[in-house]
């Protein structure tokens, strides 16, 4: 999640889940990132 707000807010914000891109793999917002690895993020826009 922290990655998704770096990028931009309303990204953090709809944040749902990542997936690791090379294993197809769901990964939690506590995973750390390493070197290397390519993250596809998931979110959706918040309801006002």
């Amino acid at each position: 999640r922290q990655l998704a707000y770096i990028i931009h807010t309303e990204l953090g914000e709809g944040f749902i889940y990542a997936t690791e891109a090379r294993e197809k793999k769901r990964i939690g917002e506590d995973y750390t990132l390493k070197d290397r690895d390519v993250i596809s993020i998931t979110s959706a826009k918040k309801r006002a």
